[in-house]
């Protein structure tokens, strides 16, 4: 049985870890595009805000008019950018940036940008979204506008995003751990109940004869019959009357009846064995009004199958009984 278990276990982990890996790629492409889509969305803000900026540079740089590109900076540094730069031919005409980022090293500008181009990345950890325009003049490109931009929303969705992924995850391998346990102890309780018909096949010839009326009992169909009448019977009275059946001669007490019927489990009591007794009872005699009888208890000291003075009892062999 501690084979067979070890053997399920390892079938159970290996398609449960299988299925938790699928549905991890499946949430791991998910949670990449929602942050793709995030970041766009944010991105395509911030190309909006700097390009009219950009556009009113380009009027002041014609205008000549210094102070009023300053003004522009600081009035952008003002917002959520934290670093404004404005070059011009050769020569970097305004640096401007936020406090704490005075001493921030940005990455360099090496040529001046044929086109618009915007990208996040992380700086001073922090997300920033960094866009970057050309500044031109009868169609050549004379300058640039830099404008790194911290959105706070874009950070916190994402974190939020992260968090939720990791919340749905730990649920997914609990729901994955609990469906291993279960698919265990459900086997193993198979198990149980098989392994204790499967003791009574090394003897003799099944013939149990109750009064001259032959009763069988497959074991592997876990069936009971006598005269044409037959009866299913579950998992837990089927596992009761094999132990029985397997020592006509023993007691058998609560206990020993707890820890082969409820093999795994550790909160069963003698209730739990009152029970089981009774539903057998009912299902035997629903084959015979006599069989019933033959579940006797022992006061004080447990369980065994004898044959009492309305069913007669003669030595009794018994065997794994094969389906014909």
């Amino acid at each position: 049985m501690e084979r067979v278990t070890r053997k399920v276990l390892l079938r159970a982990t290996t398609l449960v870890i299988l299925c938790a890996a699928v549905f991890a790629g499946a949430g791991y492409r998910t949670s990449q595009h929602l942050r793709s889509t995030l970041i766009d969305e944010s991105e395509e803000s911030s190309l909006a805000a700097a390009t009219g900026f950009a556009e009113t540079v380009s009027e002041w740089i014609l205008t000549d008019s210094l102070q009023h590109l300053e003004r522009g900076v600081e009035i952008m540094l003002l917002g959520s950018s934290r670093y404004v730069q404005i070059g011009y031919e050769d020569r970097m005409l305004i640096d401007g940036r936020a406090e704490e980022w005075e001493q921030a090293a940005l990455p360099s500008v090496d040529r001046l940008p044929a086109r618009a181009t915007v990208h996040t990345l992380p700086l001073k950890g922090h997300l920033i979204i960094e866009t970057t325009l050309p500044l031109r003049e009868r169609s050549f490109t004379v300058g640039f506008v830099r404008v790194g931009t911290y959105s706070q929303l874009l950070e916190s969705r994402l974190q939020r995003l992260n968090w939720l992924l990791g919340a749905v995850g730990a649920i997914l391998w609990l729901f994955a751990a609990a469906a291993i346990c279960w698919i265990v102890i459900r086997q193993a309780r198979r198990t149980a109940t098989a392994s204790i018909g499967e003791s009574l096949g090394n003897v003799a010839p099944l013939r149990e004869l109750f009064a001259q009326r032959p009763i069988v009992i497959d074991l592997r169909a876990r069936t009971i019959s006598c005269q044409g009448e037959s009866r299913l019977l579950t998992p837990k009275p089927f596992g009761l009357l094999t132990l029985l059946l397997s020592d006509s001669s023993h007691i058998f007490s609560d206990r020993e009846i707890m820890e082969a019927i409820w093999p795994d489990c550790r909160y069963t009591s003698a209730n739990d064995v009152h029970q089981c007794v009774y539903r057998l009872r009912r299902l035997l005699n629903d084959i015979d009004p006599d069989l019933g009888l033959c579940i006797a208890n022992v006061k004080g000291f447990g369980y065994r199958f004898e044959a009492n003075d309305r069913v007669g009892f003669e030595g009794v062999d018994f065997e794994h009984a094969r389906s014909q």
